[in-house]
């Protein structure tokens, strides 16, 4: 019975035309590939600095050594292109009067605009009521998926009214500067800042000597994977504007600052460092160390009364370094 039915069974498929399997060979399965590895990226930061706004005083109005620093943080693929950018901007105004004296508190420090925010307070003039940080963001975004020369002002120039000058040398020194540090593609980068006035003093009418109005910044771009560090970068820009006893400032304005990592070694720190290490070859030693690390790890690594690490890997102070990985953490946990 069972054989008459098999017979039964076949004839009937024979008739039908089902003259192949119901099934695909295994071969012709799809198979599933091993899982594509993530792309590594570059990690660049740099900054654009000017004083040239910076004005004399006189009798009815304060003097004011201004420092205005453009930065940018990018990552970028091996052809060029940039995956992530942030744009910042910190404007640090030092008050002098007529007379020579400081006008500030000696414990001042200086937000950047996207930690101000809506208090920065350019929509109020922008024709698009759009404050700084909107804007930067703007054209932080429409530069991501091209490379520098890809870059164009006028492209963004109904949805931005800044000066973009800036942001494009920032960008394009960044991107320049952008190094294989760990960063991978899925990383999520901040950009962070601290800027305070450092060392600064009046005048003094008696001797004459001029007196000296310091803003000093540190900056850095940090990319993240979950909580932790996978790759650091920092920088600082330090302006120091001297202004005799009648409150007009004594240098060339017109001159743009550099940062650390461009300046020779402008405080003796090779001739006292470790093995000659300049400022910034010093803090790049850090930010290696505070790879693999969380923010929070970072903040707890031990200091000496100098504010350097206690296993000596540094003759510099970090304390600073610590904070601005706090706050990358803080910005990229924010969302």
């Amino acid at each position: 019975m069972r054989k008459t039915l098999l017979s039964a069974l076949f004839l009937c498929l024979l008739l039908c035309g089902c003259d192949r399997p119901a099934f695909a060979p295994v071969s012709n399965l799809p198979v599933a590939s091993a899982k594509t590895p993530p792309q590594p990226l570059q990690l660049g930061l740099a900054s654009v600095t000017t004083v040239s706004k910076s004005q004399n005083a006189t009798p009815d109005f304060p003097g004011i050594a201004r420092t205005d620093i453009t930065m940018a943080a990018v990552t970028v693929d091996e052809a060029g292109i940039i995956r992530q950018c942030i744009l910042d901007g910190i404007t640090a105004i030092i008050p002098f009067d007529a007379t020579g004296a400081l006008q500030a508190p000696e414990d001042l420090n200086f937000h950047s605009k996207n930690e101000l925010g809506e208090t920065y307070g350019m929509h109020k003039a922008s024709p698009m009521g759009k404050e700084w940080d909107q804007q930067a963001a703007s054209f932080a975004s429409y530069a991501v998926g091209k490379r520098v020369d890809e870059l164009q002002a006028g492209d963004v120039a109904a949805s931005v009214t800044v000066d973009t000058d800036c942001f494009l040398q920032a960008i394009s020194a960044a991107v320049q500067e952008a190094a294989d540090l760990g960063t991978q593609e899925g990383d999520r980068l901040a950009l962070a800042s601290d800027a305070y006035m450092a060392d600064s003093r009046s005048a003094d009418s008696d001797t004459g000597k001029n007196g000296s109005a310091h803003c000093s910044a540190m900056l850095g771009a940090v990319t993240f994977r979950g909580e932790t560090i996978t790759a650091c970068r920092f920088d600082s820009v330090e302006t120091i504007l001297p202004f005799t006893p009648e409150g007009i400032v004594s240098t060339n304005v017109s001159l743009p600052p550099l940062g650390k990592d461009k300046l020779a070694d402008p405080y003796g720190i090779r001739r006292r460092g470790i093995e000659g290490k300049r400022w910034y070859q010093q803090a790049n030693l850090f930010a290696a160390a505070a790879v693999g690390l969380t923010a929070q790890q970072v903040a707890r690594l031990p200091l000496n009364e100098n504010l350097q690490p206690q296993n000596g890997s540094t003759t510099i102070a970090v304390d600073r370094l610590q904070l601005l990985t706090e706050k990358a953490w803080q910005q990229v946990d924010a969302g």
